[in-house]
C-alpha cells in the first residue's frame, strides 16, 4: 500500500508515519503543498492521501480540485486531518468528495478506527486505466537504455561549454565526432531563422558567430532529433513535431526578453522540452501513444486528458519521468511535468508557465504541430506572472515579433 501525506508540519508527518506504521505496513511519501503534493502523486500514485487542510501554497481543495481533474486520479480517497474547519469549510471538503474528516490532534484509537472502516473500500484502479498497466510504463521507461542517460555528446557538450577555459576548436571538436549531429546543427544554423548573408560552412565559424551557449542548446535539439528519429505519419509527424518544439523554445526566449524573468538560454531548453514525453511515448509504447492522439483528435479533447483516460498515464509524467533521470534541474522537470497544469505551480515557478505560454501561442499560429488538437488556454495565474493579464493575447504574441515562416524553416 502507498499513502501520501502532506502537512506543513514535519513534526505532524513523523507523527503520522510512526502512527501508521503501527496500524498496517506501508510505503510513505510526504508533501507540505499542493504543487509538491501533485509532484508525488504525478509520480508515486498512492492509494490514500491524508492531508491537512492549510498547506503551504493553497488549501487542500486545490489539490482536491486537480485529481478530480484527472481520471486516474478522481478516485484516489482522501482524508483531511486538520484543525476543526468552519462548517462552510467542511462542507465545502466534502462537496469535493473528501472520505472523511478527522481533526487534531488525532488519537491512535480513532486513527485506526478510521482506517478500518475505510481501507477495505478503497481502489486505485479504473476500467479504463489499470494501475498494473501505468506502472509498467513508469517501470519501462526508467529501464530504456537510451532514455537512462543523457546522450553522450550532450554531457560533453555541457561540460565543455561550462568551462571558462574552454575554446570554440574545442566545443567543435565534440560535435564533430557526429557527422550527423554536425549536419544537423549547420542546417539549423544556416536555416532563414538566423538569415546570415553567407552560409555558415563549419562549426568553428558558427560557435565564434552564436556563442557557446546558443550552439549547446542547438546541439541539444540536434541531438534529440537523433535520438527520437523517424518520420511518423499524418497522425504524428515527426518532423512537424520538432517544428512544434524548436518553435516552443525560440518563442519561450522571445517572451523572456520582452519579461526578463529567466535566462534566454533556459528559456530555450524549457520551451523545447516541454512536449519531449510525446516522442518517447511514441517511440516506446507506440500502439497506446497513437491510439490516444487518433481519439483526441476524434472527440476533439485535449491529448494528455485522453491518455490519461486510456492509460492511466500521459506525455507530461512520462516527459517528467524522462528528466528526472537524466538529472535535469528540478524547475525544468517541473516545467515538463506541469506545463498542463500551472495552476499547481504556483507564481514562483516561472518556467512552468512559459513553457505552458509558449506551445500556446505555438499552437494559436500552427507552429509546427504536437499531436494535441486543443491547446491550453493560459490559466490567469500564467498571464499575471508575464504581465498579460489585460492584454490580448494575439496582439502580445504580435509585439514579439518573430518571424514564423523562418522558424518553420528550421527543422
Amino acid at each position: 500500500m502507498r499513502v501520501l501525506l502532506v502537512d506543513t508540519s514535519s513534526i505532524a508527518l513523523k507523527r503520522l508515519e510512526r502512527m501508521f506504521s503501527e496500524i498496517a505496513p506501508a510505503e510513505i511519501n510526504t508533501a507540505a503543498a499542493v504543487r509538491t503534493a501533485i509532484e508525488s502523486v504525478s509520480r508515486h500514485p498512492p492509494d490514500l492521501i491524508i492531508t491537512d487542510w492549510n498547506l503551504q501554497d493553497h488549501t487542500a481543495a486545490e489539490l482536491l480540485r486537480v485529481l478530480k481533474t484527472r481520471p486516474n486520479w478522481k478516485d484516489i480517497p482522501v482524508m483531511i486531518l486538520s484543525s476543526p474547519l468552519p462548517e462552510t469549510v467542511a462542507e465545502q471538503a466534502k462537496q469535493l468528495g473528501v472520505v472523511s474528516l478527522l481533526n487534531k490532534p488525532l488519537a491512535m484509537e480513532k486513527f485506526q478506527q478510521e482506517l478500518k472502516q475505510f481501507l477495505p473500500a478503497q481502489t486505485l484502479t479504473s476500467t479504463d486505466a489499470p494501475a498494473s498497466d501505468t506502472r509498467d510504463v513508469r517501470d519501462e521507461i526508467r529501464r530504456i537504455d537510451k532514455l537512462i542517460t543523457l546522450p553522450t555528446v550532450i554531457q560533453q557538450v555541457l561540460e565543455v561549454a561550462n568551462d571558462a577555459g574552454s575554446s570554440a576548436h574545442e566545443l567543435a571538436g565534440v560535435i564533430k565526432n557526429d557527422q550527423t549531429l554536425t549536419a544537423r546543427i549547420l542546417k539549423i544554423v544556416n536555416s532563414a531563422y538566423y538569415g546570415f548573408y553567407r552560409k555558415i560552412g563549419n562549426l568553428d565559424q558558427a560557435i565564434v558567430i552564436l556563442g557557446f551557449e546558443e550552439i549547446k542548446n542547438l546541439t541539444l535539439a540536434a541531438c534529440l532529433m537523433q535520438t527520437f528519429e523517424g518520420e511518423g505519419d499524418d497522425l504524428f509527424n515527426l518532423k512537424a513535431f520538432w517544428t512544434h518544439a524548436l518553435g516552443s523554445a525560440y518563442v519561450a526566449k522571445a517572451i523572456i526578453k520582452v519579461k526578463p524573468v529567466m535566462n534566454p538560454e533556459d528559456a530555450f531548453v524549457h520551451g523545447l522540452l516541454h512536449d519531449i514525453g510525446k516522442v518517447a511515448f511514441n517511440q516506446y509504447f507506440g500502439e497506446r501513444f497513437r491510439k490516444s492522439v487518433a481519439l483526441a483528435h476524434e472527440q476533439k479533447r485535449p491529448l494528455h486528458e485522453v491518455s490519461n483516460e486510456l492509460w492511466g498515464i500521459e506525455h507530461a509524467e512520462i516527459g517528467g519521468i524522462i528528466a528526472e533521470t537524466w538529472k535535469l534541474p528540478k524547475g525544468l522537470v517541473n516545467a515538463i511535468t506541469l506545463h498542463h497544469t500551472p495552476v499547481v505551480a504556483g507564481r514562483h515557478e516561472v518556467g512552468v508557465h512559459l513553457a505552458g505560454l509558449a506551445n500556446f501561442f505555438c499552437h494559436r499560429n500552427n507552429v509546427g504541430d504536437s499531436g494535441n488538437p486543443v491547446p491550453d488556454v493560459p490559466p490567469k495565474v500564467t498571464l499575471e506572472v508575464f504581465d498579460l493579464a489585460d492584454t490580448d493575447l494575439d496582439e502580445a504574441f504580435a509585439s514579439l515579433e518573430i518571424d514564423l515562416e523562418a522558424i518553420r524553416s528550421l527543422v
